[in-house]
C-alpha cells in the first residue's frame, strides 16, 4: 500500500479543532502501527522522552477535528512504536496525524513537528522516516552599521540554514531549518533561539537581489548557549 507523507504544520485550520480526551482503547486486532525514530544533535544522539501522539483529523468546512487514537513516548534510543484501530467511518473520511512534542525549554521546534498520512489502512505496519529535532542554542546578532541603512521597510535579512526534520544531510547548499530576521535602522540587535549541537549556515543577503549578491558563513553554537555574531552590510 502507498502511503502519501506530508508535513505536518500548525494552521488555522486546526485552530478550532476539537481534541477528544476520552481514555484511549487499546487496539486487539486489525491495528495500524507506526515506528520511528526521533533524533538530535544533527542526527549523532537519539532524542528520549519525547512525547508521539497520533490522531485522526477530519475536515468540516473551515473547521476541523481531531480524535486521539494513540499515544506514546520515545525510549532511551530515540524509538517509538504505537498502534491504534481505525474505525469505518474514520477509512472514508479524514487522515492520520502523527505528531512529535519535546521539552520546548530544551529542544528547537518549527511550527508542530510530525507527518501527516493519507490512504492509510488498517493491518499494516508503517515506518516512518527518521525525524531530527535539535536541541536548542540561541544567537546574538549585533548589525554593526546601522546608520548606513536605508530608511524605510527592511529589505536586508540574515537567515540561519541547518538539518530539521527529515532533512538529516548537511551541506553549504541546505536550506530550511532555522530563522530569517529583517533589518532597519531601529533594530540593530536581536537574539535568536536556533539549533544547537550542529552545523548551521548563516547568510545575510538582501532581499530581492536580483544580482544575487550571497555570502554564506558557518555557525556551530552549543545547545544551551548564546553566541554574539556580528553583521556589517
Amino acid at each position: 500500500m502507498n502511503h502519501r507523507i506530508a508535513f505536518a504544520f500548525a494552521c488555522l485550520l486546526w485552530g478550532g479543532a476539537c481534541q477528544k480526551e476520552d481514555a484511549l482503547p487499546v487496539c486487539t486486532r486489525a491495528c495500524t502501527t507506526l515506528t520511528g525514530r526521533l533524533l538530535t544533535a544533527g542526527g549523532q544522539r537519539p532524542l528520549p522522552r519525547a512525547e508521539v501522539t497520533a490522531s485522526w483529523r477530519t475536515v468540516r468546512g473551515l473547521r476541523g477535528s481531531a480524535t486521539r487514537k494513540a499515544r506514546t513516548e520515545t525510549d532511551a534510543n530515540g524509538f517509538y512504536s504505537l498502534s491504534f484501530a481505525i474505525s469505518d467511518a474514520e477509512l472514508a473520511d479524514g487522515f492520520c496525524q502523527l505528531n512529535f512534542a519535546a521539552d520546548p525549554a530544551t529542544y528547537y521546534s518549527i511550527g508542530e513537528p510530525g507527518f501527516g498520512f493519507h490512504d492509510l489502512g488498517r493491518d499494516t505496519t508503517v515506518q516512518v522516516p527518521d525525524y531530527l529535532i535539535p536541541r536548542k542554542a540561541f544567537v546574538r546578532l549585533v548589525l554593526t552599521n546601522p546608520d548606513q541603512l536605508p530608511a524605510g521597510p527592511s529589505y536586508l535579512m540574515t537567515c540561519f540554514y541547518s538539518c530539521y526534520g527529515t532533512n538529516l544531510v548537511f551541506s553549504r547548499t541546505i536550506l530550511g531549518g532555522g530563522a530569517c530576521v529583517g533589518w532597519n535602522r531601529s533594530a540593530a540587535e536581536t537574539t535568536l533561539p536556533l539549533p544547537g549541537d550542529q552545523p548551521m549556515m548563516l547568510e545575510p543577503f538582501i532581499h530581492g537581489n536580483s544580482a544575487g549578491v550571497r555570502q554564506l558563513d558557518s555557525l556551530f553554537v552549543p545547545a544551551g548557549t548564546t553566541r554574539t555574531y556580528f553583521i556589517t552590510y
